[in-house]
């Protein structure tokens, strides 16, 4: 069998390659903490020392690369990932039209959103006619709340 044939530090850098390997489709940057330790197995295998040196090497290097390298590489990685708003976030900010007057005294009021008719409020407590162009600036469930957007 090949396993049988292999060295021990060829042994460690087959698992390390391989855990990091399987990393790529894995989160949290833990199988490559695993495979750095297996990497640094490789030093103490190479020279010959025991499997108890090699396999304290691998913890060693294991743990520290968990306490070190890991939080660095996750606030990295949530860096690169900019959050992009979805579902009722991503309408706040957005200029519609009152399609109801919205009127604070009866809670009453719409607004058309890509199609959609929303149950809206007035941010201010004023009313706002139909056909105002105003903007969402927040939402409570299904309830957008809106201000008037002001003539520049």
């Amino acid at each position: 069998m090949i396993i049988e044939s292999l060295s021990p530090w060829q042994l460690w850098l087959v698992a390390g390659l391989l855990l990091l390997v399987l990393e790529i489709f894995t989160p949290g940057f833990l199988l490559a903490c695993l495979g750095i330790g297996a990497l640094a197995a490789i030093i103490p295998a190479a020279i010959g020392l025991s499997i108890v040196w090699q396999t304290i090497v691998f913890l060693v290097v294991s743990v520290l690369s968990l306490l070190l390298l890991r939080p660095f590489m996750q606030k990295r990685a949530e860096r690169a990932v900019p959050h992009v708003p979805t579902g009722a976030d991503a309408l706040v900010g957005r200029q519609v039209l009152v399609t109801e007057t919205i009127d604070p005294s009866t809670d009453r009021g719409r607004v058309a959103v890509d199609g959609d008719v929303w149950t809206a409020r007035s941010a201010t407590g004023i009313t706002i006619a139909q056909g105002t162009r105003v903007e969402i600036i927040s939402y409570e469930s299904i309830v957008l709340y809106v201000q008037p957007v002001s003539a520049n």
